[in-house]
């Protein structure tokens, strides 16, 4: 089991969109961005629901979310775990979405799980109400 940290939240200035997901995983956090297991359909998804070609490369995928108003973060800023699988999270500090939205313009909030869901709701109900 390791302690591991998270991501810091990636936005463009004119995000209108935050999806949390829970953690990064072991490959994500090794290419040091969201979703970088090239089997996760997130990307696939993500780019057919903007009419768009998936985004390879780091680069490519940060400039896909800064043009469609696209933030990403997760629930959990660090935790302890083993590989990569939600329910290896032990010990979760909570990142501080409510300081996030309130610097941004976020205006839909949408989690990528169960999980993401259930830490958010735990920690910000009034949030997790809003969430999709």
């Amino acid at each position: 089991m390791v302690n591991a940290e998270g991501f810091a939240p990636f936005s463009g200035a004119d995000a209108k969109i935050l999806i949390l997901g829970s953690f990064p995983s072991v490959l994500s956090r090794k290419n040091n961005f969201y979703y970088g297991n090239g089997r996760n359909r997130f990307w696939r998804t993500l780019a057919r629901a903007f009419g768009e070609s998936e985004p390879v490369t780091v680069p490519d995928k940060k400039a896909f979310l800064i043009r469609n108003g696209v933030a990403l973060w997760d629930v959990v800023k660090k935790c302890d775990i083993d590989g990569s699988l939600d329910s290896a999270i032990r010990n979760p500090e909570i990142a501080d979405v409510p300081s996030f939205l309130s610097k941004a313009a976020i205006q839909a909030v949408f989690t990528n799980g169960a999980t993401a869901y259930g830490l958010l709701k735990r920690a910000f109900p009034e949030i997790a109400k809003a969430a999709i």
